[in-house]
């Protein structure tokens, strides 16, 4: 289920940004907002990186399947998978500002 909300938010920051930089919608961090160019930016990559995110999240769903029938790994170990598909999303995002804004 959190793939398809993965999959279904990128879809709409990505082709649907704000055009104007905002504390509301988008993807929002000291550094995406320092300037239109690095909001413009920002906005386009972290959807990117949501969609990929989100077929790794769908994948590793896939493998659960065989996972044993404890509820609770299964919970902790979803729980885990979308803690780190987070921490990549913005994890990326934020090296690839740094990197392409040095300022």
């Amino acid at each position: 289920m959190f793939a398809v909300c993965f999959l279904v938010t990128a879809g709409i920051l990505y082709f649907f940004p704000r055009k104007k930089v905002n504390h509301f919608y988008g993807y929002r961090t000291p550094r995406s907002i320092r300037s239109q160019e690095q909001w413009d930016f920002s906005q386009k990559y972290f959807a990117t990186q949501m969609a990929k995110a989100a077929i790794m999240v769908a994948a590793f769903s896939i493998i659960g399947i065989w996972l044993p029938e404890s509820k609770d790994l299964r919970l902790w170990i979803s729980i885990f998978i979308v803690v780190l598909a987070i921490r990549y999303m913005y994890g990326t995002t934020e090296a690839a500002l740094k990197k392409r804004f040095k300022n």
